[in-house]
């Protein structure tokens, strides 16, 4: 069976070589199923409100940084869990040094 080069460079022991050209796409691939996750198991949504206009303010990540917000402190717990279920999952490792909350 032929594998396209692409898949060759996605080692499952030990990810994807920093540099490798896959590897942004191998990374947003894999968080990708973090983001879809956290609004379904919290779907409250958080709203900012201009004069006219009210946006809808989700889960956002940059590189190995996720930044997530929720109406409610049950909704920020929910999401927390999640995401500790994620890093369980995909064999990563929480910053615990760079996690924040922040509340009103």
């Amino acid at each position: 069976m032929s594998h396209p080069s692409s898949a060759r460079s996605l080692f499952p022991a030990t990810g994807t070589l920093q540099g490798d050209t896959t590897s942004p796409t191998n990374w947003n691939a894999s968080l990708d199923v973090l983001l879809r996750a956290l609004p379904a198991i919290y779907p409250t949504p958080y709203l900012v409100r201009t004069d006219t206009t009210h946006f809808l303010l989700e889960n956002t990540a940059h590189a190995e940084d996720h930044f997530s917000i929720s109406a409610r402190s049950e909704g920020l717990q929910a999401k927390a869990e999640m995401v500790s279920a994620y890093t369980i999952v995909f064999g990563l490792n929480i910053a615990i040094n760079k996690l924040r909350t922040f509340a009103k």
